[in-house]
């Protein structure tokens, strides 16, 4: 009896050891845990650069992270995007995420209307936002605040108060001309030293075979130059300056500038032709090198 119980177990045990077991797979967990943020590069950046933020607990699929600007405490953990998140303003993209790094910009860096970023970090200046502003991220129901990250505030222009955008008219709802005296408030100023700052004129490059009765130019009048913004009107020149700087206020970082537009700017001046106007564009350059341009409307001959 005891040999038949023996003999039984054997075969059971051997049975069993041919029999492959299931293979299971387990997927990889990733831990998220706590979100928190430890540094911002750049430090103080533009409200149009790439962000990075490094921290820990965020998503690596980047469209489960959802970053904003805004204002708010760290430690309470209340936040208020800008606009109330109603608008682009306090909106940012992530172009890419990993558990301790995400790399962010914002969905509307404007400075001349309300719905961008630069614009309500510093038209209202008067309240200081840019000094409050913060960032925050949010992943699987779980947050964070940076510690206070001001900007550095984007180059523009405006004149009597209204933002240097699209077809701008000048003074006296006149357009620009040749040999005109233009006065502009320059925002993103970061130092008074002039060579720093720049404002430079170039003709419109899809404009540069325009023909009329009267004014005829390729990109090769001494002045005008085709989109690579040859005629410096307000900054340093070779060993000249042109312009002038009137006042500068380095709190708010602008500056009150004047300079002439070249009469010769399309070439030999002509004073006996009908009225004409065309496109041209303007640059505003500042101490970091960050630039932006505007197209503006132009008279091709001086008014006087």
């Amino acid at each position: 009896m005891r040999t038949l119980t023996l003999v039984i177990l054997t075969l059971s045990v051997i049975i069993s050891s041919c029999t492959k077991s299931p293979v299971t797979t387990t997927p990889p967990i990733v831990a998220v845990g706590p979100i928190t943020i430890t540094g911002i590069s750049p430090a103080i950046p533009y409200a149009d650069d790439e962000i990075t933020i490094t921290g820990t607990g965020f998503n690596i699929d980047k469209t489960k992270d959802t970053v904003d600007f805004g204002t708010g405490d760290p430690v309470s953990g209340i936040f208020g995007p800008y606009t109330q998140g109603l608008t682009t303003a306090s909106k940012a993209v992530v172009i890419s995420a990993s558990t301790t790094q995400l790399v962010i910009k914002a969905v509307n860096s404007d400075s001349s209307v309300s719905s961008g970023l630069d614009y309500q970090l510093f038209k209202r200046a008067n309240i200081g936002l840019n000094a409050l502003n913060r960032i925050r991220v949010r992943s699987g129901g779980l947050k964070a605040i940076s510690t206070l990250t001001p900007f550095k505030q984007l180059p523009y222009a405006e004149i009597d108060g209204v933002a240097l955008k699209g077809f701008w008219l000048g003074p006296n709802n006149y357009n620009m001309a040749p040999n005109d005296s233009v006065s502009l408030t320059l925002y993103g100023v970061n130092t008074n030293n002039g060579c720093d700052n720049k404002i430079t004129l170039s003709c419109n490059k899809a404009l540069c075979t325009f023909v009329d009765n009267y004014l005829t130019f390729n990109g090769t009048s001494p002045q005008c130059k085709c989109d690579d913004f040859g005629t410096t009107v307000y900054g340093c020149a070779g060993t000249l300056f042109q312009g002038k700087l009137i006042s500068y206020n380095p709190q708010l970082h602008l500056a009150n500038i004047h300079f002439l537009v070249p009469d010769n700017f399309f070439g030999t001046p002509v004073n006996t032709v009908i009225n004409s106007s065309i496109l041209i564009k303007m640059q505003f350059t500042n101490a970091d090198g960050k630039s932006r341009s505007k197209s503006v409307v132009c008279w091709t001959y001086p008014r006087h």
